[in-house]
C-alpha cells in the first residue's frame, strides 16, 4: 500500500491564505485471488475506501488547525 499527500498552499497579495489538499492510496487488489479465496471484493474495496477517507479527513482537520479559512473559528485546543 502507498500512501500519497498533496499539500498546496498559497498567500494572496491581501495575505489571505488559501489551502486545498488530497491524501491519495493506492493498493494492488488481486482480484482473482480474492474471488478465488472466496473473500468479499466488494467489503475489501469498501474497507479500502474508509481507509482512504479517514486519511483525507485527518489531513483536512490538520490543514484546517493551521490556517483556518478566513472567517472559521479556530477549534478549541489549537494553536
Amino acid at each position: 500500500m502507498r500512501v500519497r499527500y498533496r499539500v498546496n498552499t498559497a498567500i494572496s497579495t491581501k495575505g489571505v491564505i488559501t489551502w486545498d489538499c488530497t491524501a491519495e492510496v493506492e493498493q494492488d487488489m488481486d482480484i482473482a485471488r480474492l474471488i478465488a479465496t472466496g473473500e468479499n471484493v466488494q467489503g475489501e474495496a469498501a474497507k479500502l475506501m474508509e481507509f482512504q477517507l479517514a486519511l483525507s479527513d485527518s489531513l483536512v482537520a490538520e490543514m484546517r488547525r493551521r490556517y483556518p479559512i478566513e472567517g472559521e473559528a479556530v477549534p478549541q485546543g489549537g494553536e
